[in-house]
């Protein structure tokens, strides 16, 4: 939600989410919770933003096991991993045209960590007898100090769903320093061609990257490229253990997952987008129409660590990617709604996941 006053001169934004993990909704570990003021008034910008991010990731594993009266069993144990960041930081912008502006901002964060066990007791033949949920241990959490520099450009129309004709542009560095020392980078290029009333093309490009001593800590949440702003048809909660293959028995691992986290992501996006309801839509605009959007889409990333390469730089880390379909609509203005269809090319045992989002377009 975005409130302002009729001049821009004060703004304030709040927003919220609260994600279902396994079936359950722990409130707590799983709210998204945000606000950001910032003062318009000179063309010095300043801000102040805090809140709670969750970043949720998982693994599986199964194991034959007895049970007290000697019957053999199998246990199917998912663990789900909560990484809370909790951000407080001023910011301080200056433009430099209409289009682009720099971005100056130092502050703390807090990061807590969470993990839950959930077994389900099998017999042989794949019938349940039961189910534990157990909280198991997790890392202490982490205090660091924070420090960003970017530069950013957006020259980019909006269409009531999503960006229809120009570009944008995020370039960002930045350092945390206290619990753990590290550097991070974002380069996030946006491209929006119109070709023709209602159809427009959309391109990213992205990189985002932990760098440095404790880049790889034991006690930080490796990035996923599974999110549905990133690769499509990949959630976490749709990986099935019988998708890990005989590895999962023999090693532990699920190539599956494993290929999905690193510590450094890159990430292209590719839509075609087609206008059903909105200003610019094949259907004539009237004030009560929502805004509507469709279109297909393509999705293609690589996730890689200190030790691997990614496969565009002769690495074994192979790029994953999905195709499919989405539509978009404008909730009222408060949100952006997506249901998309997705054919991932990485999963055999899975040929198409159906995912819905209240999440804006890129």
């Amino acid at each position: 939600m975005h409130f302002s006053d009729l001049l821009n001169y004060h703004e304030l934004v709040v927003a919220g989410e609260v994600l279902t993990t396994n079936g359950t909704q722990d409130l707590v570990r799983n709210l998204t919770a945000l606000g950001s003021y910032q003062n318009n008034r000179r063309r010095f910008g300043w801000g102040v933003t805090a809140g709670q991010v969750p970043y949720v990731t998982g693994g599986v594993s199964v194991a034959p096991a007895v049970a007290s009266d000697g019957t053999p069993v199998i246990l199917q144990q998912i663990v789900t991993y909560w990484e809370q960041d909790r951000p407080l930081t001023a910011y301080l912008t200056y433009p430099f045209s209409r289009a682009q502006r720099m971005e100056i901002s130092a502050g703390y964060q807090n990061m807590s960590f969470a993990a839950r066990a959930d077994t389900e007791i099998l017999s042989l033949s794949g019938q349940p007898l039961g189910f534990v949920r157990e909280d198991i241990p997790a890392p202490s959490a982490l205090n660091l100090g924070t420090g960003t520099a970017a530069l950013v450009y957006d020259t980019s129309i909006f269409a009531g769903v999503s960006p229809i004709a120009g570009q944008r542009y995020r370039f960002q560095i930045g350092a945390q320093a206290g619990s753990l020392d590290y550097s991070n980078l974002l380069l996030d290029y946006r491209r929006y061609f119109h070709l023709q009333q209602p159809v427009s093309l959309a391109g990213r490009i992205l990189h985002f990257g932990r760098y440095g001593g404790d880049a790889e800590s034991s006690r930080l949440q490796p990035l996923y490229l599974g999110y549905p702003e990133f690769v499509r048809g990949y959630n976490v909660n749709s990986i099935s253990p019988l998708e890990c293959g005989p590895a999962l028995d023999q090693t532990g691992k699920c190539p599956v997952l494993d290929e999905l986290v690193g510590s450094r992501i890159a990430v292209a996006n590719a839509e075609l987008r087609y206008q059903l309801l909105g200003p610019l839509s094949v259907i004539p605009h009237t004030r009560s129409s929502i805004p509507l959007e469709i279109g297909p889409f393509y999705d293609a990333g690589v996730a890689w660590g200190k030790l691997q390469k990614p496969s565009f730089a002769g690495g074994e880390r192979k790029t994953v990617s999905s195709l499919g379909g989405f539509v978009r609509v404008n909730v009222l203005g408060f949100a952006v709604a997506e249901i998309s269809y997705a054919r991932p090319h990485n999963r055999p045992l899975r040929d198409h996941v159906w995912e819905f989002n209240f999440l804006p377009a890129w």
